[in-house]
């Protein structure tokens, strides 16, 4: 598994997102509203 940690971001619509930070592809996880979730390699 990828380590990670969920940050708070400003949206209207309850979105899933996780984004690593030092690569060029994203995968998307369960995630709640409003929370990024970045992947730390």
């Amino acid at each position: 598994m990828l380590p990670c940690i969920t940050k708070r971001f400003k949206s209207l619509l309850c979105r899933r997102f996780m984004f690593c930070l030092l690569h060029d592809f994203c995968v998307e996880e369960l995630n709640r509203c409003n929370l990024l979730q970045f992947c730390i390699y």
